[in-house]
């Protein structure tokens, strides 16, 4: 599968060398959010309006695994004053949903946060061997490092749209999980 934690900026720094429009003003309104109760954002357009690209920009610009002062350095982003403040500061997880494409469609949300856990256990050795609940993991690494994670999730709603309702549910109880706020 790949990794899903702190991979780096490669995938925006692809984007970067190519026609990028600088929608990097985003940021600042995440950033503005960070640490609120208006944390959790969806960011929904129709097909082709570049949400995949954000959700490269957004990863790059929060994750701690590397340096990306060159892929912002000349955007919208670095004239505002707090865009040190968050620049690479975060451990960072991306999901994208069309990576699980070639998964049984029942064991999809399963295979995912199994998936994800085993990423994690390469950084945090303490997780729970029989651990197979991505939110009991995160919680678990939180309690122990204080480490709170931002989440980039790309096609979420592939699981809306093409699977039976069953896994619908399930997929919707892990969001549920993981992004309630208990601000």
């Amino acid at each position: 599968m790949g990794k899903f934690l702190d991979y780096g900026n490669s995938d925006f720094a692809s984007v970067r060398n190519s026609d990028f429009v600088d929608k990097s003003g985003l940021i600042n309104v995440l950033n503005s959010r960070i640490d609120s109760e208006k944390r959790f954002i969806c960011i929904s357009r129709p097909r082709r309006f570049g949400k995949s690209v954000a959700a490269k920009m957004l990863y790059a610009y929060y994750d701690r695994s590397c340096d990306s002062h060159c892929l912002f350095d000349d955007l919208e982003i670095a004239k505002l004053p707090d865009y040190e403040q968050h620049l690479n500061k975060y451990p960072t997880i991306y999901l994208d949903w069309n990576r699980f494409s070639d998964t049984d469609t029942k064991n999809v949300v399963k295979t995912a946060q199994k998936a994800v856990i085993e990423d994690l256990r390469t950084k945090y050795s303490f997780i729970k061997a029989d651990e197979d609940k991505l939110m009991n993991a995160l919680v678990e690494i939180n309690e122990q490092t204080g480490d709170r994670f931002i989440f980039i999730i790309d096609e979420w709603d592939r699981l809306v749209r093409e699977v039976e309702k069953p896994v619908q549910e399930e997929y919707v109880n892990l969001l549920r999980a993981m992004f309630k706020s208990n601000a």
